[in-house]
Parts: C-alpha cells; sequence; structure tokens
C-alpha cells in the first residue's frame, strides 16, 4: 500500500515540478508583465480578449488574454508588454467593443503587481475616494447620520476613470489602506493613515446624485 502512495506523491511532485520550470520559460520568453484585473459588474455574461499586434500593425490571430466573465466575477492576469487589439464580447459571440491598447510597464525590467483595471460591462464610471472623514467623528455610524441628514459627508474625489477602458490606480493611493470595489471598509485604521476606495456608479447617473450614490456604496462596504 505505501508503495503506490510513493509512487503517486512523486508524480505530483515531477508535475508540479515540470510547472515551475514551465512558467520560468515562459517569463524568461515573454519578459517582465503588467497585471490586469478584469471585472463585470453587468447583468450578462461577457468575455474579453487581447490580440497581440505585431510590428507591421496586423494582428497575430492569437489570443494572450480570453476571459469569459460571469456577472460579479473578477479575473486577474498578468499580461506581457506590446500592443493589443482588445475586444469586449457579447454571450452570443457578437463584438461589443473594440480597440487597441499598448501594455506598457513603469520599469522595463520589473513586473509591475498593481493592476491596470477594466469592465467589461462597459457602463460605468469609477472614482477613488479619500474616505478620512468617516474616522474623523466618535465612530462610523455618526457619519453616516450626519451624511444622510445633511447631505454633505465630507468624503473627497481624488480621480474619475471610465470603466470601458483600462484604467490604473496610481501607486501613492494602492499602497496605502486601499478598499478595492469588492472590498470591506474597516471599522477603525490607524491615526493619520490615509484610507481610499474605488467605487463604481453608472454613466448615466446625474452628477448631482453621484455622492450620495458612493455614501449608499460606503455603508454596504462597512465591515
Amino acid at each position: 500500500m505505501k508503495k503506490p502512495f510513493k509512487i503517486g506523491c512523486l508524480v505530483i511532485f515531477v508535475i508540479g515540478l515540470l510547472l515551475m520550470i514551465g512558467q520560468a520559460i515562459w517569463v524568461s520568453k515573454e519578459g517582465p508583465t503588467q497585471a490586469f484585473t478584469f471585472l463585470n459588474s453587468g447583468g450578462a455574461t461577457r468575455s474579453v480578449t487581447f490580440e497581440r499586434i505585431d510590428k507591421d500593425g496586423k494582428p497575430q490571430d492569437v489570443y494572450t488574454i480570453n476571459n469569459v466573465m460571469k456577472t460579479d466575477q473578477f479575473i486577474h492576469n498578468q499580461i506581457p508588454v506590446g500592443d493589443y487589439k482588445v475586444s469586449v464580447w457579447n454571450a452570443d459571440k457578437s463584438l461589443f467593443k473594440s480597440f487597441d491598447f499598448k501594455v506598457a510597464l513603469q520599469d522595463p525590467e520589473k513586473t509591475n503587481h498593481y493592476p491596470f483595471r477594466l469592465d467589461v460591462a462597459m457602463d460605468k464610471m469609477y472614482t477613488i475616494v479619500n474616505m478620512n472623514a468617516l474616522y474623523e467623528g466618535n465612530s462610523l455610524a455618526e457619519f453616516m447620520s450626519k451624511a444622510a441628514g445633511t447631505k454633505q459627508s465630507g468624503i473627497k474625489f481624488e480621480k474619475f476613470y471610465d470603466g470601458s477602458v483600462p484604467f490604473f490606480v496610481p501607486e501613492e493611493y494602492a499602497a496605502r489602506t486601499f478598499v478595492d470595489v469588492d472590498g470591506k471598509i474597516p471599522s477603525k485604521v490607524k491615526y493619520g493613515e490615509m484610507v481610499y476606495g474605488l467605487f463604481a456608479f453608472p454613466k448615466s447617473l446625474p452628477k448631482d446624485q453621484v455622492e450620495a450614490e458612493i455614501v449608499s456604496q460606503i455603508a454596504e462596504k462597512i465591515k
């Protein structure tokens, strides 16, 4: 009984070793990569492909990325630098949108794990919000009560992005206490710590309703 068990462990070890070697060869061949986070905030399944474009400007007919995404799904990938044709497809495989995008690195010699983001729903705006106002009172409940009563929350909008094209959250925000779109807001933070959050809202939402929408999302995210 022990012999088959040992053989099985050896096979698993060899497979694991081959996978690591294969990954090392791929990284060596492709070079440093850029992180991407794909999400689908819409109500229908969509897919996204990245097709490499060669030096002559022609697509290579090979997908570097081919992700099928259900509602509320996130997929994380590392993508080699280069020029790509990015296509978003409906569930029936009809083309929804296509555009060219260049994947580049700030440091050409180093892989970047801070991701670009792309929402295949194609109908959202994204904003980085400074949420330190949440922690200036005696409690988060006090903040929410004040925000609801005065319609002035004190939160600060730092940046806005169109979610239908890849966008990058700068390290100055992402490296601090950062609440991603699928994360929870901490009930407490260290004194002096900066707290930022990434939120989505419909492109069709009137400008004077954006703050109320974000405050509502904050209430749902509090731990």
